[in-house]
């Protein structure tokens, strides 16, 4: 008898390939699949978020004066960028306000903070996410 199986992702993921321990001998990336099952068998739906974080990126790095924070927004969010010593020690902060979804890049002047030669921390954060880089002076 044939069994048809069918998946439907939830929000904010796709659906990416069945697994089974005996019947699907290879990835399968149908939605919907159909098989003649001729022993017991587990068959396992996997799923990949679609929202794959905020894809930070700080140019030049090693940095200089300016720097240019390009990242990427599921949805309109009030943005944070701070910027820590190796310690944890916050150097500075700057609340960059309300961007929209998308990919979105900030030029920033850090030349107040006065940053010895090193590594850094710049973190960039959402309400829903945050994200931190190593940064090089």
């Amino acid at each position: 008898v044939p069994v048809t199986l069918t998946i439907n992702s939830n929000n904010g993921f796709t659906f990416s390939h069945w697994e089974s321990l005996h019947t699907i001998l290879s990835k399968d990336a149908s939605a919907s699949v159909t098989y003649n099952f001729e022993q017991d068998d587990e068959i396992t739906a996997y799923f990949e978020s679609e929202y794959k974080g905020l894809a930070l990126n700080v140019y030049p790095n090693p940095i200089e004066e300016n720097i240019q924070i390009s990242f990427t927004l599921d949805q309109i969010s009030d943005i944070n960028i701070s910027i820590y010593n190796m310690t944890g020690q916050l150097l500075g902060t700057v609340d960059e306000g309300k961007k929209n979804g998308g990919t979105q890049t900030i030029s920033l002047n850090i030349s107040d903070l006065d940053l010895a030669k090193g590594v850094y921390l710049l973190s960039l954060e959402t309400a829903n996410f945050r994200e931190t880089v190593k940064i090089l002076k």
